[in-house]
Formats: C-alpha cells, structure tokens, sequence
C-alpha cells in the first residue's frame, strides 16, 4: 500500500498482525446473522429493484464474497464499497444506521443498492445502469464490475456457500468513464510494453528525470488494500498524496499510472522513493487467498524483469523488497516506512514469485545502466576527476568502464569496479566534457558529467557593522569547476 505524505492509510496496522489468529474466532456478519451472502445480494437486489447479477458483480470485485473488516484504500467498506462520503446518503436512503453499513453485511448490500438505485436514471437492461456505476463506485472500478458481468465468475463466500455468476449480455454504453480527480489524460506511451497508461494526478508525485538525477536501485511491492480499480481512482484523487508507478490487478491486467522517470510516493521514506519502482498489486493482504492469483504473480514477475532488464535492478531480495521492509525514516529499527505498513503480507509467494522473476528476466538482455549523472571537479587548474557510480546489470557483470574528454579527444579505459579517473595536463581555462560508458557482453550505456563546484565562499564589502542606507557589494567564488555560477 502505498504512503505519500499522509498517515491516513491503513492506520490499524499495529493491529492486524493478530487478524488471521482472530478469523477462526470471529464470525462474519452473514455468520452472526444466519443470513447467506446470497441471500443478503437477493434481498438488496428485490428491496430497491437493483438487477442481481449486478449487485453480485459489485460484491465480488470489492470483496471477493467476503466480508473484510478493515476499509480499503480510499476508505470504502463492505462488499459495495460504500466511502466516507457516500455514509450519509445511503444511511438516509436505506434506513440503517452508518454503523450498521460499516458493520453489517446485509445493511451494507442494501444501502449500496439504495445508492445505485437512486443514481439510476432509466432503462431495464444492465447496460443502462453503466452510469449510475459509475456515479457510485467510480469509472476505474465500474470497468472492472462490468468486465466480471460479461464474462462471468464462480466464487466462494467466507459463509462456505458457492455463488455462480453467469456471463451476462451487456450492450455498450455512452457512460462517463474519465478518470477521477481531474487527472489530466495524456497521451503516453507506457514504459512497459504490457501495461496500460491512465495517469495519476500530477499532485500525486514528483516530477524527476531518472536516471540522471537519481539511480532506480530498487522495486517495492505493495498490495492495494483494495481493488486495482480503487487504487487507480484513489491516485488520480488530488488530495490523496499517494501513487505507485504500477497497479497490478488479479486477473493479470496492469495499469501504469507515474512515468519510471518519476517519483512516485508510495513508500513512507523519501529516499527509497527516489531510488525505487513502486508496484501495487489487487487485495487485502490479511484476506487470502482470495486475491493473489497466479495470474497476478506471473504478469507481475515479467514486469519487474523487464524493469531488471531495462534498469539494472538484480532479481533478488535484496533489491526486490516488500513494503514491509522500508526503513521508517524518523524511527531508526521500525518498518514499513513512515506508518509501519506490513503489506503485502504473510499470504504473499515470494519464493514463487522470485522464482518466475528470475526464469522471466534470464531471458530478456542484460546491458548495463549508468546512473545517476557522473560529475567532474577540478583539482587544479590542469587536473580533473571523474566520479560515477557504479553501473548496474540485471545479471551480467559490468566488463570495464571508458572515459572520453573533449576536446583533444581524451580517452582512458578502467576496469570495472573503478568509480573515477583522473585527466592531467589539460588547458587552464579550457571547458571539458567527459562523457563515461559502461560496458558488458549485452551493450554498453554513457552519461555524460556535470562540473560539481566545491569551496563555495561569498564575503560582503564593506564588513559589518555599517549605518543603515549604507551600499553594500556582495561576491562569491568557488573552486572545483571551470565556470562557476
């Protein structure tokens, strides 16, 4: 899940570490009640004439038939995913009190269907209520409800009771579907082949130019707390100070919301945003295993070795980290970032995970990656070194470096390991331009330097103290660059 600049997510956290002891223990609403899931969807569907086969389709893409406990991603409970501020209208239109939606599962099948019920503007067919879908649970979410409708789906409630959706006709419609929050869509080409761009908001991330400002060293693994459509409308939500590059949804489909290039906040810890690829992945980490398919693992496996293969990232857990492991910045040996997050949890494969991984990216090409912007400083009016870091590779090593200066044409061959190089006898006052390439048997990569300044000094004349109205002139000088500014 991701974190932003907001501790709003997920804040039960400290708790939920004890849920899957507590499961056996507790029963679900439907339990408690003596009422099925499927009665409770009949009853909802008969009381406010909401089609069936559409009220079970909302519950299985926001719940799975289940009843889960905690709220999702953007504050929605219950199979119909009622939010915050949808508590008081369906409380009013339904009869139930706001408790009993955030608690019963009955109440909150039919406040849901009182919602849609009254955002339904006519039409017998399932086609017709498209809009009002999309008026309650969002355009995101809706695409995917109506995905579930016409191809139908077979589940099991947490009650023990099958519930066979059968494929459903459904005409098109001219129903609203732009994102939420305003996010502007712009026309982009994903960075990987396999996803589908729908951007975040802009006020949801950082604008960066990766890799020559900041190395991606890194790949985090969240879960959505949600459905993948939640966390798309969520992001493209202004206020919601969050976003990962990547939501990956059950079924395997994959959304890309921030460019590779930018930072998205997704991890709790400014640092790690800078240098990691956040990817969020369908479910409730403590709800299992419903949600994690193998599906979801193997499209997320090949995009993550694509990621090693046109990044550099290593296929290992030192570099492919769950949420959980991010250092909390402001609490030296706690986790999971600023919040402590636990995601994605106990139910997570990763050694199959890790496993396609690897398998995946074995056979993709292993060049190497420069980053970020190696820079350059003079240590004397006729010497300058070079600085990098060192390259990266998804698996093959790194052969040798070349550093090439200009003008004159200079060149001087490391091997590899070395992280700088040093040129003498060059021309007082003379500008250079080194640029250094790695290389390994899969290609080669360069980025050039920039003069990093250094003995930065500014003095002021004449000194303090001096009478009020007195002109003063200020100058400034540094050494270590050949033109400093």
């Amino acid at each position: 899940m991701p974190m932003g600049y907001r501790g709003a997510m997920r804040r039960q956290l400290g708790w939920l570490c004890i849920l899957p002891a507590l499961a056996s223990l507790t029963p679900s609403p439907a339990d408690a009640a003596g009422v099925s899931f499927m009665t409770a969807m009949q009853d909802a569907s008969q009381a406010r004439q909401v089609p069936l086969p559409l009220i079970e389709a909302t519950a299985y893409v926001n719940s799975r038939f289940e009843w889960i406990a905690t709220p999702s991603i953007d504050g929605g409970v219950g199979p119909m995913h009622v939010v915050p501020s949808q508590m008081a209208p369906a409380a009013a239109l339904s009869g139930h009190s706001q408790a009993e939606i955030k608690s019963d599962l009955s109440a909150n099948l039919d406040a849901g269907a009182a919602l849609l019920a009254k955002a339904h503007t006519g039409g017998a067919d399932l086609a017709s209520w498209q809009p009002a879908v999309v008026a309650t649970q969002g355009p995101a979410v809706e695409k995917q409800i109506y995905a579930v409708l016409r191809g139908g789906v077979t589940g099991r409630a947490a009650t023990g009771e099958a519930i066979v959706l059968t494929p459903q006709s459904v005409s098109s419609s001219p129903a609203a579907t732009a994102p939420s929050g305003s996010a502007a869509v712009v026309a982009s080409v994903p960075d990987y082949p396999g996803a589908t761009w729908n951007p975040a908001n802009p006020a949801n991330y950082s604008v960066a130019d990766r890799p020559h400002d900041y190395p991606v060293q890194m790949i985090i693994i969240h879960d959505i707390e949600g459905s993948a459509g939640s966390a798309i409308q969520h992001f493209q939500d202004p206020s919601a100070a969050a976003s990962a590059h990547y939501v990956v949804a059950d079924n395997g489909n994959i959304t890309q919301m921030v460019a590779e290039k930018d930072i998205a906040w997704h991890a709790g810890n400014w640092d790690y945003n800078t240098r990691a690829i956040g990817i969020e992945h369908e479910g409730f980490a403590y709800v299992q295993p419903t949600w994690y398919t193998t599906t979801m693992y193997n499209e997320s496996a090949k995009l993550i070795a694509s990621i090693c293969s046109r990044w550099g990232v290593p296929m290992d857990r030192q570099h492919v980290i769950g949420h959980y492991q991010v250092p909390d910045p402001n609490n030296p040996g706690l986790f999971g970032g600023t919040d402590h997050h636990t995601d994605p949890g106990p139910y997570w494969d990763w050694t199959y995970y890790m496993n396609q991984a690897v398998a995946d990216a074995n056979a993709l090409p292993s060049p190497p990656h420069m980053m970020p912007d190696p820079y350059a400083s003079l240590n004397s009016p006729t010497s300058a070194t070079v600085t990098w870091l060192s390259a990266q590779t998804c698996r093959k090593p790194i052969t040798g470096y070349t550093v090439n200066g200009q003008p004159g044409n200079l060149t001087m061959s490391v091997p590899a390991g070395t992280t700088s190089a040093t040129f003498n006898g060059l021309t007082a006052g003379v500008t250079y331009t080194f640029t250094v390439t790695a290389t390994n048997p899969d290609g080669q990569d360069a980025l050039t330097a920039y003069w990093r300044c250094t003995s930065a000094n500014m003095s002021i004349t004449p000194g303090s103290p001096q009478l009020s109205g007195t002109t003063v002139h200020l100058s400034a000088t540094s050494g270590g660059c050949p033109n400093p500014q």
